[in-house]
């Protein structure tokens, strides 16, 4: 089955309106300015390469100025940008151009309060909004008015007959059914009865169900796993930070990974855990890639990453 690919804003080029900054090229253009102009009224100035001299100093004062405010430019052309907006810049994106405003994430009973909608996951719904704008029910529009339904979907795959899709029960999915499959952000992913309810009745309303389709939603299946990790590292290299950094780019990679229908698969693991000085990874868990299924999930229940030196090579 295939399921539907929101636009990745991670992958556009950054715009030409966004500039490179070097103070060093800033000091030596207004150097190179200032000797031209001294030359034009007729005196000569050959010391810009004296770092004390007054008009050098001045010079990279300015510069330093300048490079403050082409840096505030750069900011303020980010803060419009979907794809770099953050915090309260991308909440005005998302209420002047959408119509939308970030969820309240509620956590499972007893953890931790209430938090908002991160930046990735808004950024990302906001991608989607445009998706819902349609009448016509395209698998865009099912998935972001799933993810809308209450902060606690973390993902939504929608599936139709053309997928070959099957109910719980086995049943086929037949035209005009549309089968939606919640992912949840809380716990491991399994959704509660309330949330699958909640993303149905939101889903059945009229101003969202184009007449004739009949929509059901289910809980995704969750594929528990452990990563279990060695890392040979380099003699002289720090063991404890090489294990921390492997470990963030691990989590992040798990992270990403955590969709509905996604394979977590060793090669991607392995290359998380190759960072500088690291000579050899062993992958002890898990043993193979991680196939959830089309209407599953992974969820990494552990992750444990251990280093010892790499052994003495002539090569």
């Amino acid at each position: 089955m295939s399921r539907f690919v929101a636009p990745d804003l991670s992958r556009l080029p950054a715009p030409d309106a966004l500039e490179a900054l070097d103070f060093e090229a800033l000091v030596a253009a207004r150097l190179a300015m200032l000797v031209d102009r001294a030359t034009v009224r007729g005196f000569g100035y050959d010391v810009e390469t004296l770092e004390s001299d007054p008009l050098v100093v001045d010079q990279q004062t300015g510069a330093a100025h300048e490079l403050m405010v082409r840096a505030r430019v750069n900011d303020a052309v980010r803060a419009v940008l979907l794809v770099t907006a953050t915090g309260s810049q991308l909440d005005h994106i998302a209420a002047t151009y959408y119509g939308i405003s970030r969820l309240v994430v509620t956590p499972a009973a007893g953890s931790t309060p209430a938090v908002l909608e991160a930046d990735a996951d808004f950024r990302a719904r906001i991608a989607l909004a445009v998706e819902a704008w349609s009448t016509a029910g395209p698998e865009g529009a099912y998935i972001f008015h799933a993810l809308e339904a209450d902060g606690a979907v973390l993902d939504a795959a929608v599936y139709s007959e053309e997928d070959g899709a099957v109910h719980a029960g086995g049943a086929p999915v037949l035209a005009p059914e549309v089968l939606v499959v919640v992912l949840s952000r809380v716990g491991n992913g399994t959704p509660s009865d309330a949330l699958v309810a909640k993303v149905l009745s939101d889903l059945s309303g009229r101003e969202v169900r184009p007449i004739g389709d009949k929509v059901s939603v289910e809980k995704a299946a969750i594929t528990s796993y452990t990563i279990a990790a060695t890392l040979k590292v380099r003699a002289g290299a720090d063991p404890a930070l090489l294990v921390a950094e492997a470990r963030s780019r691990v989590e992040a990679y798990v992270a990403a990974r955590r969709r509905v229908g996604a394979i977590v698969q060793r090669l991607g693991i392995g290359a998380a855990l190759k960072v500088t000085d690291v000579e050899e990874i062993e992958i002890a868990s898990p043993a193979a890639d991680v196939d959830p299924g089309s209407k599953g999930a992974g969820f990494c229940a552990g992750i444990t990453i251990t280093a010892e030196a790499a052994a003495d090579s002539w090569r």
